[in-house]
């Protein structure tokens, strides 16, 4: 028993004697930037830390590494039991930016690095960096300080961030004394609505207490305010666009700060503003619209170069205007209730339209002959002018819309002649023209496949004043033996003996003899088709007699009875001798009677 514990006494020994290789917690290559820190985490602590270059990198006894400078260094850990650990450490440089400052006392330009910048122009610069403690610097007290971006220049990341306070006297003050910095701004709002202010700061969050100093009154002060988020101005509801100047800030540490010359915020007020519209060309004393949209709060007034003044409120108001000379309408002044005067375009110019005039009216009179032609025309004034119609005999002419009108060359064109000129506003007549025709011709002379044997006068049948009508004789007889009827007595009951009879009895005698026609009177007036003419016909009792007056002028006719298409009863029909004048009843069956076919014009 005393031999084992005496045994295993020694091996304890032994064992307490064997030397423990020390470990780093992190055993790759290790980087931080300068005056980062990085910690070991060794296994143990009792030893000797050391580093190649304390320029580069500096160790403490728990194994804190300090970057101080560029560059790569060996941490080596020798374990007071024996064994070394070592690391590889690389220290990176700070991201260095620069910044130019013109500073309005100090009269020059200043590139900012890592030193401390020596007084400028007379006052106390000093610059500091992140990781750096400030209670042991001198630092400002009361003013403000510039600050330079924050940049990342190297594989490290780095940053660097500069600051330079400006100061007109300096002491020590405590850690991270920097002063309350920011804007103020102000909102755009209708008149009447809440205007409100609004102070960002670039250092702390808040709460805040803000001096204001709003134009034309006195400051006022607001507390707990948050930064970017927005307050109401005293007077809570401004009528037109103010300013405030920011006096003072103080934050929560009651740090504060009254360096803000120069910061003003604008409450902006939207004044009223109108826009009229509604050119347009009317009749004289006739009545338009004029369109005027207006925005703005409450009510507006608008006034018109005219003088007439509108009271509306935002939105779209007509107004209606009653013109008799061309005008062009604008506005004078557009005001709200609050006073505030506002912006106004366009413009609405009423024009007249010119009624038609005419200033040239056509002839009173022209006297044509058959075969020609006369224009009639008229000038005429007005804006715009829609068109012309000429009337005939108080009777439209289809498509005689010109502000001339050139006649038919027919007897046709004799009558009464006037145009009517029409604008947007009014139509006017023309005066009157006659135009009159002369017929050329005369009985006995040669005329449309014949020779003219009678002229309607006044109280005859078919009579027209403006176009000349009458009876055309064949040149000659169509026969001189022939009988009226076909053979066969029938009453076919043309009795018509007036002038323009002739034609609808021949029709009828035709229809009721048949065939063959040139067998008979009529038939053969009908067969016949002188000068390319086919509406040839057997006269009737009156027409017949107009032959036998004018039988001479038209020659050619035998001393002889001629039939007429005038029938008597049915065995008989009206013939005239042409030898002695006479009119008499006829046997329709007589065969020695002669015919001479007659055609209307």
């Amino acid at each position: 028993m005393k031999l084992t514990k005496l045994l295993m006494l020694l091996l304890l020994l032994s064992l307490k004697g064997i030397a423990q290789t020390p470990t780093f917690g992190n055993t790759g290559a290790i980087t931080l930037c300068v005056n980062g820190s990085y910690y070991l985490n060794p296994s143990t602590t009792n030893g000797i830390f050391s580093t190649s270059s304390s320029t580069i990198a500096t160790v403490n006894a728990s194994g804190y590494i300090t970057g101080v400078s560029a560059g790569t260094t060996t941490v080596s850990l020798v374990a007071t039991r024996g064994g070394t650990v070592t690391a590889s450490v690389t220290v990176a440089e700070n991201a260095n930016p620069s910044l130019s400052i013109t500073d309005p006392l100090a009269q020059a330009s200043y590139t900012l690095n890592n030193n401390p910048q020596g007084p400028i122009g007379g006052l106390n610069n000093y610059v500091g960096y992140n990781g750096y403690s400030y209670s042991s610097q001198t630092r400002p007290i009361n003013t403000g300080f510039y600050r330079a971006s924050i940049q990342s220049g190297n594989d490290a990341g780095c940053p660097y961030e500069y600051y330079i306070f400006r100061c007109t006297t300096c002491g020590i003050v405590p850690e991270y004394a920097t002063r309350p910095q920011g804007t103020l701004t102000g909102n755009t709002i209708l008149p009447g609505s809440t205007g409100q202010l609004t102070y960002t700061s670039s250092n702390g969050g808040g709460p805040f207490t803000i001096v204001y100093l709003p134009a034309g009154g006195s400051n006022v002060t607001v507390n707990n305010i948050s930064s970017t988020v927005a307050f109401n101005v005293l007077s809570g509801t401004p009528t037109s666009t103010k300013t405030y100047t920011l006096i003072s800030v103080t934050d929560e540490i009651s740090k504060a700060i009254t360096d803000f010359s120069g910061t003003i915020a604008t409450v902006s007020v939207i004044p009223p503003s109108a826009v009229l519209s509604g050119s347009t060309s009317i009749c004289s004393g006739s009545t338009t619209n004029l369109s005027l949209s207006t925005t703005g709060t409450g009510s507006i007034t608008v006034t018109l170069n005219n003088g007439t003044v509108i009271n509306t409120i935002s939105g779209t108001t007509t107004i209606s205007i009653t013109a008799t000379i061309n005008t062009t309408y604008s506005i004078e002044s557009v005001t709200d209730s609050y006073g505030n005067s506002g912006t106004s375009t366009g413009s609405a110019t009423i024009s007249m339209y010119e009624p038609a005039t005419i200033t040239i009216q056509p002839v009173s009179s022209a006297t044509i002959i058959e075969g020609a032609t006369t224009t009639l025309s008229v000038t005429a004034t007005g804006q715009p002018i829609l068109g012309y119609q000429w009337y005939q005999d108080d009777v439209a002419i289809s498509e005689a819309n010109s502000y001339s009108y050139t006649t038919t060359n027919t007897t046709s064109a004799a009558g009464t002649y006037y145009v009517t000129v029409s604008t947007t506003c009014n139509v006017v007549s023309s005066t009157t023209s006659t135009v009159s025709v002369t017929w050329p011709h005369s009985i006995g002379e040669n005329y449309l496949g014949g020779k003219i044997a009678y002229i309607l006068v006044f109280g005859d049948p078919g009579y027209d004043a403006r176009t000349p009508h009458g009876l055309i004789a064949a040149t000659s007889d169509q026969s001189n033996s022939i009988r009226w009827n076909n053979g066969f007595n029938t009453n076919t009951g043309t009795s018509g003996a007036a002038i323009g009879t002739g034609l609808s009895n021949t029709n009828t005698i035709i229809n009721s003899q048949g065939e063959t026609a040139t067998n008979y009177a009529a038939g053969l007036a009908r067969a016949y088709t002188g000068g390319g003419y086919n509406d040839w016909y057997l006269p009737s009792k009156d027409e017949l007699n107009k032959l036998y007056i004018n039988r001479i002028s038209i020659g050619g006719f035998s001393n002889s009875y001629y039939w007429s298409s005038t029938e008597e009863n049915t065995e008989t029909a009206w013939f005239h001798g042409f030898w002695l004048g006479d009119q008499n009843n006829g046997s329709k069956g007589y065969e020695g009677g002669s015919v001479r076919a007659i055609r209307s014009f």
